[in-house]
């Protein structure tokens, strides 16, 4: 079998490089930065990268872009709705909430992914995606699984130790 059996195979792993090159340097931001001008300045870089993979496709692969409202919505809801507000509310949810915490909001994403590809695309949701999708969410909540069973055991443990020292002293 091949490495990469189609070109959004290699384009997924290349945004994977790209993602984890962000997740890494993001904690390198100067702390004088404001959200608003991190994210505005992620975005002018990579339209600076992404600009001449444009004209190449353009140009030389002969692909046009049929500039039609169907092509704008999706244009504006990728570039408004999933970079921008979706890069604030990271950058937010780091501030906020720690990168710990946030980052297993990150875990939640092929989840998310799955179901907008039922919904929008008309894909089938198969048992290999449900039996993903429950893995994420038994992943995602593990550690809050896991609280609640030490802190139960705790309890029951300060229980235990409440009634032998009251039978001790009767």
């Amino acid at each position: 079998s091949e490495l990469f059996s189609s070109t959004g195979d290699f384009i997924a792993l290349a945004a994977s490089l790209c993602w984890a090159i962000y997740v890494f340097t993001v904690k390198f931001k100067p702390t004088n930065l404001s959200f608003r001008s991190f994210a505005y300045s992620i975005f002018l870089i990579g339209t600076i990268l992404i600009f001449p993979l444009y004209l190449v496709d353009v140009f030389y692969l002969d692909h046009t872009f049929e500039l039609s409202m169907l092509n704008m919505s999706v244009i504006f809801c990728l570039g408004f709705g999933v970079s921008l507000i979706g890069m604030m509310s990271l950058n937010l949810s780091i501030l906020k909430i720690g990168p710990n915490t946030s980052a297993m909001l990150f875990y939640l994403a092929p989840l998310f992914t799955a179901i907008m590809a039922v919904m929008i695309l008309g894909e089938e949701l198969q048992y290999f995606h449900l039996i993903g999708m429950l893995s994420i969410l038994l992943g995602v909540n593990f550690p809050l699984i896991s609280r609640f069973f030490a802190y139960k055991n705790r309890a029951y443990a300060t229980v235990n130790k409440v009634n032998s020292e009251s039978s001790n002293s009767g």
